[in-house]
């Protein structure tokens, strides 16, 4: 009970990130004025600001680490925030949005697929890995004659994107396990500290701030910067620390749909309207594959299943 307690706890943590993260979808569409790059900025700024709340224990914690620990932290921070951010701005900007959502898409497969042994998988599993993919495919019908004109290079910094997030969401879980003396703020705001210096040090040569802050549409633009921030960002990331705890990337991988699931969801109802036919087909894919997915992996761990 207290194994299949604490996995609950995992997936209930997964699937509240997912519905956090899936509010990322909409400042996109409500920003348009505005830069990948600039709302980053003001993402991290906010990001940090809410580290900067529990800068002290977080700052204890990192001193205890070791020196690999620390490297590590920094790498972890590199790959799953400033550094796939600012890659995955550049490849929408100088390549194909198409193919960079559908390569990024991938994750919740990936993840699953890097944390298991090729002996391991299951029939299950890979018919929820399939059905996941499947989903994500159906979702993009539509831009296939986009994709297949995408030239080779088009192609490289989404998957350099998909194979740091893939690394993060593996390698963060192994992280927050090995520590458990870190508190449940602890990993997530030295996250947001060490995001905010970075980001902030890159908006402040490459961005015009001034014009930034005279924009008409800045409260909009500071409104979605903490809304994302401190949402998405802080609470999103704590969440998924929690899930890492408590579930293998097995299971956590999967999760990672819900943010699409939700991000579908936002969009549906601010522009007000009802699924596409190949939008509802995706849902129900995804929701299927990762419900085959979980069920797989909590009979491998004697749970009870979901």
């Amino acid at each position: 009970m207290k194994k299949n307690a604490s996995l609950s706890i995992g997936v209930l943590a997964g699937i509240s990130s997912g519905m956090l993260f899936g509010s990322d979808f909409l400042p996109a569409q409500i920003l348009s004025s505005f830069t990948s790059l600039e709302f980053y900025f003001i993402r991290a700024f906010f990001f940090g600001a809410a580290g900067f709340l529990f800068i002290r224990p977080a700052f204890r914690a990192f001193r205890a680490f070791t020196m690999r620990d620390k490297l590590l932290a920094v790498a972890l921070n590199a790959a799953g925030f400033w550094l796939y951010s600012l890659l995955l701005f550049w490849s929408i900007k100088h390549g194909n949005a198409v193919v960079s959502t559908i390569v990024v898409g991938a994750m919740p497969a990936t993840i699953a697929l890097a944390s298991k042994k090729i002996s391991d998988l299951g029939a299950p599993f890979i018919a929820g890995i399939a059905l996941i993919l499947a989903g994500l495919l159906t979702l993009n019908i539509a831009s296939f004659s986009v994709i297949s004109g995408a030239g080779f290079v088009v192609w490289i910094l989404p998957f350099v994107c998909l194979l740091l997030w893939t690394w993060y969401a593996v390698a963060n879980a192994g992280f927050v396990k090995r520590h458990p003396e870190l508190s449940k703020t602890d990993m997530v705001s030295i996250m947001g500290v060490l995001s905010f210096v970075i980001m902030i040090s890159v908006g402040a040569c490459t961005l015009d701030i001034p014009h930034l802050v005279h924009h008409e549409q800045f409260a909009t633009y500071a409104l979605w910067g903490f809304i994302s921030g401190v949402g998405s960002s802080w609470l999103g990331f704590w969440l998924w620390n929690i899930c890492s705890k408590h579930c293998p990337p097995s299971v956590s991988g999967p999760l990672l749909v819900s943010e699409t699931m939700f991000g579908l969801l936002y969009t549906f109802i601010y522009q007000h309207r009802l699924p596409e036919p190949n939008e509802a087909a995706a849902i129900l894919l995804f929701g299927i594959g990762a419900v085959l997915v979980i069920r797989a992996e909590t009979r491998a761990v004697d749970a009870i299943p979901l």
